[in-house]
């Protein structure tokens, strides 16, 4: 209890001597759904569109590298034979499905925001 009462303060004095804000169009890494939701539907300029694909294609390389880490274990897991379904190995290679799967369509949506940018940026 005192242990998440010290984090909670720790979270507060980070964010309150942080000072003002810059008003800069970045999708941070770590943006909550919601703020990512806010982002995408407001998006009208180049620079938000950019900030989009920077935040999608950082997000397709995590998963990429996941998915090299499932392949891994999967290549790993399939030296032993299976006891039981699904298998170690079949958790493994379902992972790296995803995994993999995941890493693609943010691509795509990184390619799209990469699209709007630079139509947008364009005159008429």
């Amino acid at each position: 209890m005192k242990g998440l009462i010290l984090t909670a303060v720790l979270c507060f004095v980070g964010t309150w001597t942080a000072g003002p804000q810059t008003t800069t169009i970045t999708a941070p890494a770590h943006c909550t759904h919601a703020e990512l939701h806010s982002l995408i539907r407001n998006a009208k300029t180049p620079a938000e569109y950019e900030a989009l694909r920077d935040y999608f294609s950082n997000a397709a390389e995590l998963s990429r590298a996941k998915a090299a880490e499932e392949k891994q274990e999967w290549d790993c897991r399939k030296a032993f034979p299976p006891r039981k379904y699904p298998s170690p190995a079949d958790s493994a290679h379902y992972l790296y499905d995803y995994y993999l799967q995941d890493a693609n369509t943010k691509a795509a949506k990184a390619e799209h925001y990469e699209q709007l940018a630079q139509s947008s940026a364009t005159p008429y």
